[in-house]
């Protein structure tokens, strides 16, 4: 014998279904990204003054303000005749809207080894410096000296020893083009507590706040590609190798800083939320009006 749905009873526990539904999803969340290819970079996208090196295509990122999910994507045309091959390495710090340069113990600086092909990408973080060079892996401070009281590194994560990637990759195009992509979880970047005072060098030492990873409706960045001639070096704890003090002894050994994006307030934008959010609204409206139809 078949016993009769309790249609009042079935509808409820749908519309409590739905509505669980939409409390798990994250609707809170907020989804900022930036995109830009060569010709709205301009001059922003060039190869470095002196070099024939790869030049920035295109460049890709977002961020998540709940699960603090950051993505990077870059990629480059390749550089002008054999003797000047792809970059296979770069450096980035970004910020929610000023020049990244120039803030110490604020940012973390990324490190993106892709030396050994067919192989996972090695990313590392430390806190950046405010140097315009690649020393965060070396210094805490911006200040190139070996000697200096504050010369250790700031480390906060590698991906030899901790699971904050969620993906690497260096792909080499069809059309010739290479692109570099990552994707971390940078919770634990931005959970970092500096060892060197947040301040701004160059506007009077102006306190900051560590802010890690992350941007939101501007972004700022510093980025820059490289042709690290040697796979890098890393220490027992899966750090790049400081050296002896010498640049040729460390382990980031770079032939050509290929090309920058060194950029200013850029205006990012708001992702939409998940589709997942806008079917459970949509399955509980539509639960909720076949119960109008039948009441």
């Amino acid at each position: 014998m078949m016993h009769p749905v309790n249609k009042k009873t079935f509808s409820g526990t749908a519309v409590a279904v739905a509505a669980a539904a939409m409390a798990a999803t994250p609707a809170s969340a907020t989804v900022f990204s930036y995109a830009a290819t060569s010709a709205s970079l301009g001059p922003l996208g060039q190869s470095i003054p002196g070099t024939d090196g790869s030049t920035v295509a295109s460049v890709a990122t977002t961020y998540d303000d709940v699960t603090e999910v950051f993505t990077w994507e870059a990629t480059f045309n390749p550089g002008n005749d054999a003797a000047s091959p792809h970059a296979n390495g770069f450096t980035l710090v970004v910020n929610d809207g000023p020049m990244p340069k120039g803030h110490t113990g604020e940012l973390a600086a990324i490190y993106f080894d892709a030396t050994t092909p067919g192989v996972t990408p090695t990313v590392t973080a430390y806190a950046y410096n405010g140097a315009d060079s690649a020393t965060s892996f070396r210094y805490s401070n911006a200040v190139d000296d070996a000697a200096n009281g504050n010369g250790t590194p700031d480390q906060i994560v590698t991906s030899i020893n901790d699971p904050f990637v969620i993906a690497a990759s260096s792909v080499d195009n069809a059309d010739g083009t290479r692109t570099m992509r990552m994707e971390l979880d940078a919770t634990s970047i931005n959970a970092h507590t500096p060892q060197q005072p947040s301040v701004d060098t160059m506007n009077g030492n102006a306190p900051l706040n560590w802010e890690g990873l992350r941007f939101a409706n501007d972004i700022g960045i510093w980025f820059h590609s490289f042709d690290l001639t040697r796979g890098v070096q890393y220490d027992a704890d899966g750090y790049i190798e400081l050296g002896d003090g010498s640049l040729s002894s460390t382990g980031w050994w770079v032939a050509s800083n290929y090309s920058a994006v060194d950029a200013t307030s850029l205006t990012a934008t708001v992702v939409p939320e998940p589709a997942s959010l806008a079917l459970a609204a949509g399955g509980l409206l539509m639960i909720v009006g076949r119960r109008r139809r039948r009441a």
